[in-house]
């Protein structure tokens, strides 16, 4: 398209193409972007090499502490036969959260690595679950992926710039492109063909985006990404599906737990929660963390606002991350969910 010069130089194409920080996993870089970086002498900068540390940092508490302790308790719920609809609910909320942490946790570090060796590489996640549409939830959720599919796949299509008819065609088609690049699979095709029928139907009800933050909506939005997750995570439709329809059971479940009746009378809340429960002591605090940092983020970068705090504060919260990334790791390893695609 004629948007850069065609690269002469071997040793900065290839440089490019294997830059390791997003090599395995993303961000998908772009040229234009990159390669302009790549032919320029970069020095040592302490802020930026420390900014880079920071990331680098909270990239591993979201994946170390958060993301994979979250799926230890995840997966016991998904490779059980046994479950109760509250243990699947819980899991089907958390999992939410394991692959944001997991993979904007991943984002973080090969942002963070990049920046230390003077690159810049474009945020990747920016907040996603605060959107208040899954049309709002595409623009903030690997916006290089979403960003390469509008690009090279919507606006090929034609875009918006076609009937609406063709346009809700465009929309489905790109959402399809996402699913088979993500895997072979009904399951992977049925989340991706979720979401393009819902962001169709939001620009049918002109609802893609609101005008300001709604609390109701964000929470909607949020229910209905992780409803569409777990056909994400579970190939097996009939897994699936069963992890849904158990949710029906909830009010039962709870009922028998204060009556005290049945298996709820003897296993109590190991009944409910299945017998990872005490994993959910860790879990919960530190996925209250990241929601709450998500939070305060939201409209001015964190590296910004830890540099206005005084040097207490910020050293109080290096050393909260160390601790947590020596004393709360999982006691499990689980490879980066991304590092499948």
């Amino acid at each position: 398209k004629g948007k850069i010069d065609n690269e002469k130089s071997p040793v900065v194409l290839a440089s490019f193409i294997a830059f390791f920080p997003s090599l395995t996993s993303g961000p998908i870089l772009r040229a234009e972007k990159i390669i302009p970086q790549l032919k320029k002498t970069h020095d040592f900068d302490y802020d930026r090499v420390t900014d880079g540390l920071k990331l680098f940092g909270y990239g591993l508490f979201k994946k170390l502490v958060v993301a994979d302790n979250i799926a230890i308790y995840v997966n016991s719920v998904y490779g059980s036969s046994d479950y109760t609809g509250c243990a699947a609910f819980i899991a089907i909320l958390l999992y939410s959260f394991e692959i944001y942490c997991d993979f904007s946790g991943y984002s973080d570090i090969a942002i963070g690595s990049a920046k230390i060796l003077g690159i810049d590489i474009p945020v990747n996640f920016d907040h996603p679950y605060l959107s208040c549409s899954v049309t709002e939830f595409w623009r903030r959720w690997h916006i290089s992926l979403s960003g390469w599919l509008r690009d090279y796949i919507y606006i090929g299509l034609g875009g918006s710039r076609v009937s609406a008819y063709r346009i809700y065609f465009n929309l489905l088609a790109t959402f399809f492109v996402s699913a088979l690049w993500h895997g072979i699979g009904l399951g992977f095709l049925i989340w991706g063909m979720m979401h393009g029928v819902l962001i169709c139907i939001e620009r049918f009800l002109k609802i893609a985006k609101a005008s300001s933050y709604n609390f109701f909506r964000n929470i909607a939005t949020f229910l209905l990404v992780s409803l569409a997750w777990v056909f994400f995570a579970n190939p097996d439709i009939d897994k699936a599906l069963g992890l849904i329809t158990s949710i029906t059971r909830i009010p039962a479940e709870i009922m028998s737990f204060i009556k005290g009746t049945s298996e709820f009378a003897a296993k109590g809340a190991a009944a409910l929660l299945m017998d990872e429960q005490s994993m959910l002591l860790t879990v919960i605090p530190s996925v209250i963390v990241v929601v709450l940092l998500d939070i305060i983020c939201s409209k001015e970068p964190g590296l910004v606002i830890i540099k206005r705090q005084k040097n207490i504060i910020r050293w109080l919260a290096y050393y909260a991350v160390i601790f947590a990334l020596l004393f709360m790791s999982a006691s499990e390893q689980v490879s980066f969910i991304y590092n499948n695609f």
